[in-house]
């Protein structure tokens, strides 16, 4: 939530432009910068292992920060948010398209791992608590558990599309 200052290169002259952050953002990807370099399998591997790494943490970081209100929720988009992106990153070239296709993918499945019923990470959480109480989870309780889980989705979904929809329109 600070002011950066980012020199810029404006035809041969560079010109110091000052940033403030605001509640809407968005993704400027150019492909036509996109450089490629050999790195062999193993070298593509870890590459990939280290970048999946920080999308991953970045993504926990900012739900973090989502959470405990240091960033707006307003952030948060819904597949209207993906369709826009996309579209922008298919304009800049197939690379930027495939690596927005990748942050997807990456997201999706550190989201699918959160602690939440309906998600593989509730569902991790309810077998750790199974085994620490010996006992199984079922009936009423797991009923509970569940129509809880689809509210907290629904929710974030409504979310996300009221912001989509706020972006759009107004």
């Amino acid at each position: 939530n600070r002011n950066a200052n980012v020199i810029v290169v404006r035809g041969e002259k560079l010109v110091n432009v000052e940033l403030s952050p605001a509640e809407r953002w968005g993704l400027i990807a150019d492909g036509s910068k996109t450089e490629l370099r050999k790195k062999g399998f193993f070298g593509g591997l870890l590459t990939g292992a280290r970048e999946t790494y920080y999308q991953s943490k970045t993504l926990v970081v900012v739900l973090k920060q989502i959470i405990t209100g240091e960033r707006s929720s307003k952030q948060l988009g819904s597949f209207i948010t993906i369709a826009q992106v996309s579209g922008k990153a298919m304009e800049a070239g197939i690379f930027a398209l495939l690596s927005i296709i990748a942050l997807l993918s990456v997201n999706l499945a550190v989201i699918n791992l959160l602690p939440l019923p309906v998600l593989d990470g509730g569902y991790l959480l309810i077998l750790v608590i199974e085994g620490i109480t010996r006992r199984k989870l079922q009936g009423r309780a797991m009923e509970y558990v569940i129509i809880a889980g689809w509210l907290l989705i629904a929710g974030l979904f409504i979310l996300t599309m009221w912001n989509d929809l706020a972006r759009v329109f107004g």
